[in-house]
């Protein structure tokens, strides 16, 4: 299934900035080049062709045929496996496992419950997702961009006891988030990145 669903190469966001190494990431909104959005056929032609609603996010997202949905703690999982989905995702703080296949992760704090407002930077939360998840990633592989129209961070690395990861990071006026693609090698990773990146793509808001 992983074969047949690697079929695009191009990236869905022009990445604008180097995060680390600076104080604070400065994505400007000018630059949204992103894949073209796909009709539900095209989508079903490329394996995408179910859809979840990450409700507290207010966006849907098209994910591969047969995989498993649902939420653990304050996670919402769309895991490729039953055994990395039965596994869960743990509570923070708490370290994540790796993964025998793909796993999409988005987890969502409130701000005003659990960010501090000098956290309230993207710095602040990948330092926030950094030692509550264990996400560590070489500063090279740490670029700003825009996601949904607000300035993120696009995070490739570790997270937890290795898993291999891809993630964004952001906020919006309630929350912060963590939304990853979990691999179980980097070459897996770098396999499925086309993939994800029209995933990603597909994102829209829920009833659309």
């Amino acid at each position: 299934m992983r074969a047949g669903l690697v079929v695009l190469t191009s990236s869905l966001l022009v990445l604008v900035a180097t995060a680390c190494g600076s104080s604070a990431p400065t994505p400007t909104a000018v630059l949204t080049p992103t894949l073209a959005p796909l009709s539900s056929s095209a989508l079903e032609e490329l394996g995408l062709s179910e859809t979840y609603a990450f409700s507290s996010m207010g966006f849907s997202m098209a994910h591969p045929t047969g995989w498993l949905t649902g939420v653990s703690f304050r996670t919402n999982i769309i895991s490729e496996l039953e055994e990395d989905h039965s596994k869960g995702f743990p509570n923070t703080p708490g370290i994540p496992r790796p993964t025998k296949g793909y796993q999409v992760t988005l987890t969502v704090l409130s701000k005003d419950v659990y960010l501090k407002r000098s956290a309230r930077n993207l710095d602040g939360l990948l330092s926030r997702w950094a030692s509550g998840y264990g996400l560590k990633a070489p500063d090279e592989s740490v670029q700003a961009q825009m996601f949904r129209g607000t300035p993120a961070l696009r995070v490739t690395g570790t997270m937890g006891f290795n898993r291999i990861v891809n993630c964004l990071i952001g906020q919006n006026e309630e929350f912060a988030y963590l939304l990853c693609l979990g691999a179980p090698t980097e070459m897996a990773l770098a396999e499925f990145t086309p993939t994800w990146e029209r995933m990603l793509a597909s994102i829209k808001p829920v009833g659309e």
